[in-house]
């Protein structure tokens, strides 16, 4: 499914068709470190600077399912959360 910020995307007309844009949806390039086990430290870097169109940290939320990744820091391209489970 889609979310738009924390809310699923519905489609009110049909055919409901959704256009992965590289230059304006940001995607994931690596996560440090590769493997854990148990509570860790994640950076994550993406193909783009999340809070350049005016988002907050307040509007990103990550989670590796089911585990939430509490955001620490986001500067530029680079994100730092605290894994927990």
């Amino acid at each position: 499914y889609v979310l738009v910020g924390r809310n699923e995307a519905i489609c009110l007309a049909s055919p409901c068709s959704f256009a992965f844009l590289s230059s304006v949806t940001p995607y994931l390039i690596s996560v440090t470190p590769t493997a854990v086990r148990g509570p860790a430290n994640l950076t994550l870097t993406i193909s783009t600077n999340l809070l350049s169109n005016g988002a907050t940290v307040n509007d990103v939320l990550i989670t590796l399912n089911p585990y939430s990744c509490n955001i620490t820091t986001i500067i530029n391209q680079t994100i730092r959360c605290s894994l927990t489970n």
